[in-house]
């Protein structure tokens, strides 16, 4: 019995993990005509999905969804400049959780 749950629980780490990558950087998520707008604070949305077997996906990270939800703190904030976005991605023997995170400053024009 001991062996058995040894062995398994040798599976479950050689089967799970975490992965965390840059994914790009943006000067702002629209385009900027004048620099007449002021920085209020840093913000982080984040939106998650799920995959089978890290191949299935069973839901896809959006982008959108992750600068609203940053912006969503922020009533007056009208874009996010200095954008920066990552992954992070944990696997769970047959599961995959895969993060996509944006970072940013939150502006007013």
């Amino acid at each position: 019995m001991k062996t058995i749950f040894a062995l398994f629980l040798l599976l479950v780490m050689v089967l799970s993990g975490c992965v965390y990558a840059p994914a790009g950087l943006s000067p702002s998520i629209e385009p900027l005509r004048d620099k007449n707008y002021k920085t209020t604070k840093s913000v982080q949305g984040k939106q998650t999905a799920i995959s089978l077997f890290n191949v299935l996906p069973l839901s896809k990270p959006d982008y959108n969804v992750a600068i609203r939800e940053a912006l969503k703190g922020e009533p007056q904030g009208s874009s996010l400049i200095n954008v920066r976005t990552y992954y992070r991605s944990i696997f769970l023997l047959v599961l995959s959780v895969n993060t996509l995170i944006v970072e940013g400053d939150v502006i007013n024009k």
